[in-house]
């Protein structure tokens, strides 16, 4: 299956979560800092959850005008700051050009390609230290 093929599936409401091992073992070190904040290690993960399903949609194939592919994803911080506010709270924000703050970008790199394995998720835990701060 070629990836410029690949529509991912995100899971609906209602169904299991994806599974995510960042998202474990960032809920792990959270219980390990904070032992028996179950309820607010559920937030952490159902946040995760959403930040997942956010980089799934996003997922694209990069490619170069000299021939080379690679795939990639982006997450937009005020879209998912929205699905995080909207599912925890049942309420729809409206979005008006006048609050819109200038865009900022930034670009994750690993050190060198992994050709054999690499993904867009080999850097992952840039984005998800970048959501939490």
């Amino acid at each position: 299956m070629k990836f410029e093929s690949f529509t991912p599936s995100v899971e609906s409401e209602g169904k299991e979560p994806i599974p995510f091992p960042q998202e474990e073992s960032a809920v792990e070190a959270y219980l390990g800092q904070y032992e028996g904040e179950t309820k607010r290690a559920g937030i952490l993960r159902e946040v995760f959850q959403e930040f997942l399903k956010e980089e799934l949609e996003n997922s694209k194939l990069f490619k170069s005008e000299s021939g080379v592919e690679m795939p990639y994803t982006s997450i937009n911080i005020e879209k998912l700051a929205r699905r995080i506010y909207e599912k925890a709270s049942g309420q729809t924000l409206s979005l008006e050009e006048k609050d819109l703050p200038p865009v900022r970008q930034q670009f994750v790199f690993a050190t060198s390609p992994v050709i054999e394995d690499g993904d867009q998720f080999t850097t992952i835990e840039f984005a998800m230290h970048g959501i939490v701060k």
